[in-house]
């Protein structure tokens, strides 16, 4: 009678713990070796959970029902079970602690409003980006939204948060997987984009500037448009300078009616320049543009 419940008890174990395997098992995924050890370790328990019966039901007929607990070999089954749920608890606590993590340096390095990234993991990011690569490869665009404040001022904090979320999401649509996009503060976004020359970068904002554009806010369906100022990267040590040259290009093209994309040769190279039609220009140093509101 008790190898008997021995038997049932441990089958209808092991048949639960086997309903988690297709979830587990059932989806292709790049997992890390902790998630793969964590999945093996719960398969063992779970083949493990199905064998006992048939070791159980084995040491019912060697022993008598009231020696079989007290037995060697029992005590030793339960001692590896012991462990091997242990050691799977172990994996378990390693695995929500690991996914905290994840989740701590996600807030850390994005942007709340708009989930890009923030400032800081975009300067993390991108110089390691840029030293894989050569200043005929990167581009960098820089975005401000015209007129924000009347946004916030006319509809309200609500309406500029919203419009700030469609911005970004646009920015995402209209830019490859592997480009990064980032919100600076405020209205202001980058991208920093894999490019081959400045004209393809000045075609691609374009391309950009003219979605948002079409793009209407709730609740008044204002239409709303954004200056930019692209520029090239020549390499990790150049990012600065090209944040700079990008940022002098949105002042002038602030200064010349907005809505339009200006592009910023980087140094030495502004025989390179092919504006794209009337709304792209080629930025020079202006002090009057940097004095423009936004």
């Amino acid at each position: 009678m008790l190898g008997a419940r021995i038997v049932f008890l441990n089958l209808g174990m092991g048949l639960l713990l086997a309903l988690a395997l297709p979830v587990l098992f059932g989806r292709d995924r790049a997992d890390t070796l902790f998630e793969r050890l964590l999945r093996r370790t719960y398969l063992l328990l779970v083949v493990y959970a199905l064998l006992r019966p048939l070791l159980a039901g084995t040491l019912a007929g060697w022993f008598s029902s009231s020696g079989m607990p007290r037995s060697g070999l029992w005590l030793w089954m339960l001692a590896f079970n012991l462990l091997l749920n242990l050691w799977l608890l172990f994996l378990l606590l390693g695995g929500v602690a690991q996914q905290l993590m994840g989740e701590l340096r996600h807030e850390r390095n994005h942007d709340p409003l708009t989930l890009l990234l923030n400032r800081r993991a975009f300067f993390q990011i991108a110089h390691q980006r840029l030293q894989h690569g050569t200043a005929a490869h990167w581009a960098l665009l820089a975005c401000d939204v015209d007129h924000f404040k009347q946004v916030n001022d006319t509809w309200g904090h609500a309406v500029g948060d919203n419009v700030l979320r469609q911005v970004g999401a646009l920015l995402q649509e209209m830019t490859r997987p592997d480009d990064l996009v980032a919100r600076f503060g405020g209205e202001e976004f980058v991208v920093l984009l894999r490019c081959d020359d400045l004209p393809t970068a000045t075609r691609i904002a374009e391309r950009i500037r003219s979605g948002l554009s079409q793009m209407r806010c709730s609740p008044a369906k204002h239409t709303l448009t954004a200056s930019f100022g692209v520029t090239l990267v020549a390499g990790a040590e150049d990012l600065e300078s090209a944040l700079e040259r990008a940022d002098q290009a949105v002042y002038r093209a602030k200064h010349e009616g907005r809505n339009r994309v200006v592009a910023s040769p980087s140094p030495g190279a502004a025989g390179n320049i092919c504006p794209t039609p009337s709304t792209a220009a080629v930025a020079q140093p202006d002090d009057a543009a940097r004095k423009a509101t936004r």
